[in-house]
């Protein structure tokens, strides 16, 4: 046991850093995988807001009319698609 642990993940950090400058491709794979994420966030919030709109739709909140178009869309954002 050490009297720092977090310095026994700093030689993780070193490797990687190490990798990374040796190998640039594992930095495009990690932004890659960053990007990868925030677009699921971004697409969990919107999927979110179209349903409060539906919501809003049914309960005579907004016009009748734009509940078709946010449930195709709400159908195209889904995971299971297919592009």
């Amino acid at each position: 046991m050490t009297l720092f642990p977090p310095l026994n993940y700093l030689y993780f950090f070193i490797f990687l850093f190490a990798l990374a400058v040796i190998d640039f491709n594992l930095v495009h794979y990690a932004s890659l995988q960053v990007k990868r994420l925030e677009l699921a966030v971004e697409k969990f919030f919107f999927i979110l807001k179209l349903r409060f709109e539906i919501w809003q739709i049914k309960h005579g909140f907004m016009d009748k009319k734009f509940e078709r178009m946010a449930a195709e869309i709400i159908k195209e954002c889904r995971p299971d698609a297919t592009d």
